[in-house]
């Protein structure tokens, strides 16, 4: 049964805003802290909490082909995506790291068709050929202007491919039936994979808790409540109540409220390069989603 327009408003008025806020939280939190230990240790003590909650509910525990699933899902979503993109905003604006990644909606019909869905048709093929178009613009005038380092930019991206892959496994594979579980075991695995992954490449060799700014600590704690409990719990709820492609509009918002905010709080450059870009990846994102006909039916 599909829930009512308010609770769906509600959770993508979430996924809209709230996480197109998190792109300068991301960027105050890495400024001390390392980009592993930031994003893993969120990850880790949301989920925590959030399985804290739904085992106090008794929840249903979850199977084995479930907790495999939240592994795997939460490792593309929080080791990967999340990981990819704290790193290159130690060297991107906030506002350039969300143009990159809102390209996440150019990748998921491209999945879904190499997964045995439809193929995507010619709106999609332009839509992806424009939006990169706009990246190229972005990264090359950014890169002008000291703005947009193209290594790190390719790293920006690859995590927007992990959060599309991502988002189209988690509406076909088995999931726990509840979804603070789900959600908890998403950011469990995932945040344990990316602390590993930063022990591993010794990013704890110089690293000590007293070096922490308080803006960093803010940081965190936004992502933590906001980004997390707010904007991830509302995703996972979308994704069993809507299709992938549907879900990933909100990089329609995403990239203006995080451009805006870095201009309006964080005084960072707003160049004309920027908002060719931007009105070339947005643009794009319209043309897949309309082509694949998501936005007005299930």
């Amino acid at each position: 049964m599909r829930p009512p327009v308010w609770q769906l408003a509600l959770a993508y008025g979430s996924i809209y805003c709230v996480w197109g806020s998190t792109y300068l939280a991301i960027k105050l939190s890495v400024e001390t802290i390392p980009p592993a230990f930031a994003m893993g240790g969120r990850s880790v003590v949301a989920g925590l909490l959030m399985l804290a909650i739904a085992f106090a509910l008794r929840v249903r525990l979850p199977t084995a082909a479930q907790l495999g699933s939240a592994a795997l899902v939460g490792t593309l979503f929080f080791a990967c995506n999340q990981g990819l993109l704290a790193t290159a905003q130690t060297r991107l604006p906030s506002g350039v790291a969300a143009l990159l990644i809102a390209t996440t909606p150019f990748f998921v019909p491209l999945i879904v068709w190499a997964l045995g869905g439809g193929r995507p048709g010619p709106r999609v093929v332009l839509g992806v050929a424009v939006g990169l178009a706009g990246v190229g613009v972005l990264v090359n005038g950014g890169a002008a202007m000291g703005m947009a380092d193209p290594l790190y930019a390719a790293i920006t991206l690859a995590g927007a491919f992990s959060w599309g892959l991502g988002t189209v496994l988690a509406t076909r594979l088995p999931r726990p039936a509840s979804l603070l579980a789900t959600a908890g075991f998403q950011l469990l695995f995932g945040g344990c994979a990316l602390l590993a992954i930063g022990f591993a490449l010794g990013h704890a060799e110089g690293f000590a808790v007293a070096q922490i700014s308080l803006r960093s600590l803010a940081g965190m704690a936004y992502l933590l409540v906001f980004g997390t409990f707010c904007g991830f719990g509302a995703f996972v709820w979308l994704t069993r109540h809507e299709p992938p492609t549907r879900i990933s509009t909100y990089a329609f918002v995403n990239p203006v409220v995080a451009v805006l905010i870095g201009y309006f709080v964080a005084d960072e450059a707003l160049t004309i390069p920027m908002l060719l870009a931007m009105a070339a990846i947005v643009g794009a994102v319209v043309l897949i989603v309309f082509e694949r006909g998501l936005l007005g039916r299930r």
